[in-house]
């Protein structure tokens, strides 16, 4: 969605847990950017999902996640979880973050700072051993220069 030069009155722009499953992050970025106040600010909350510790992950993969997912969902878990084909649309996903968010802002320009957080999760201990919910957490924020 465009949004009009006219409605340029907009001070923070808020995601949170959207910036991975974008096809197009630097597009949606820059459309932030052009509709912010100078001085607005982007607020990125999400987490590190991908493999940011390989080994570690693998194990976890094979020897927790997929043979829990096998026994209580009763689908193959090989497969993925979205599905090959969309998560090669989402470069967010592949990328180290929250480097890559502070390099995506960097470069439109963004003053950028980078904190971790802590959001309770509300998924069950078994949820947590399917699917990995124990990521670290940041907020990346964006402050656009005048």
């Amino acid at each position: 969605m465009k949004i009009k030069s006219e409605d340029r009155e907009i001070k923070n722009i808020i995601n949170r847990h959207l910036l991975w499953t974008l096809p197009n992050p630097e597009k949606a970025m820059s459309e932030w950017k052009r509709v912010l106040k100078p001085e607005g600010k982007v607020l990125i909350i999400d987490g590190s999902w991908g493999d940011y510790n390989r080994l570690r992950r693998q194990v976890w993969r094979y020897l927790v996640s997929m043979p829990l997912i096998l026994i209580t969902e009763r689908r193959n878990p090989w497969h993925g979880h979205y599905g090959r084909d969309i998560e090669k649309q989402l470069p967010m996903r592949h990328r180290k973050r929250p480097q890559a968010d502070i390099e995506l802002l960097e470069n439109l320009g963004f003053n950028v700072d980078v904190m971790g957080v802590s959001i309770p999760r509300t998924q069950s201990f078994l949820d947590s051993l399917k699917y990995g919910y124990w990521s670290k957490q940041f907020l990346v924020k964006g402050v656009k220069v005048k």
